[in-house]
């Protein structure tokens, strides 16, 4: 090999390399000017049935690029992050709600579109405060209108955030998941460590399930005071310790 010769080795993760190796890295990086959001898309369409990409295209045509900016210029986030990484937020959600079908069966188009619906309010609205998460719902229901949201009643205070898609594909609330606590009978557990179960709570342990299940990683972040490490401690005491090491 000449000596103005350079090989380039592109690696599949730095999980095994040493510190030393890992200063030696590399890094490429590509401007999202470069790399924009639908080309990411695109490329998660082909993981994808022909069905469930014909569905979820038009959808995130519609209404995806004018909601992003809006909450980019007009809404107040906990974290600023660029556009890419809301959409690859949705395509993390969608990978972990879209049931599997069997390679001959006709994609369920309502339950589809209600998922993306659930997923673009969850990767939008996830670093909002509550007023902007209002305001993002408005924002969404007078700018995509033919988007299938949960059905919100006008004399209630609930958003399309306290509602789910069930298993059979409807809308559901959250409230509807929330399991009945009983005080222990045979132990006295420590005051700081009990959690009732309240809507917020199983719905950011489903959020984070949806997520962690895909083998990927989870930032919970939040005021200080709010069970963000209680809520993680009894999400991992209910995985599989033989599967799962921390």
């Amino acid at each position: 090999m000449s000596p103005s010769c350079k090989l380039v080795f592109e690696v599949h993760s730095l999980r095994n390399a040493s510190p030393a190796t890992v200063s030696r890295c590399g890094m490429i990086y590509i401007g999202v000017t470069a790399l924009t959001w639908d080309i990411i898309l695109q490329a998660w369409f082909k993981t994808r049935t022909p069905g469930e990409a014909a569905v979820l295209e038009p959808l995130f045509n519609s209404c995806f690029g004018a909601a992003s900016a809006f909450l980019n210029t007009e809404l107040k986030v906990k974290m600023i992050v660029q556009r890419n990484a809301y959409v690859t937020n949705m395509i993390n959600f969608l990978n972990g709600l879209i049931p599997r079908i069997e390679p001959n069966k006709a994609v369920n188009t309502d339950h589809l579109e209600k998922l993306f619906v659930f997923a673009l309010m969850w990767s939008l609205g996830a670093l909002c405060e509550l007023d902007d998460r209002k305001k993002l719902q408005q924002f969404l229901l007078t700018n995509a209108p033919n988007l299938k949201y949960p059905p919100l009643d006008q004399n209630s205070a609930d958003t399309i955030y306290e509602f789910h898609v069930a298993d059979d594909g409807s809308w559901a609330h959250w409230r509807q998941r929330v399991p009945e606590w009983t005080y222990p009978q045979d132990s006295t557990p420590e005051f700081s460590s009990i959690i009732i179960p309240t809507v917020d709570n199983v719905r950011t342990e489903f959020l984070m399930d949806t997520i962690a299940k895909q083998g990927k990683g989870v930032l919970l972040i939040g005021e200080p005071g709010t069970a963000k490490t209680v809520t993680v401690q009894r999400y991992l005491d209910k995985l599989n310790s033989e599967a799962h090491l921390f």
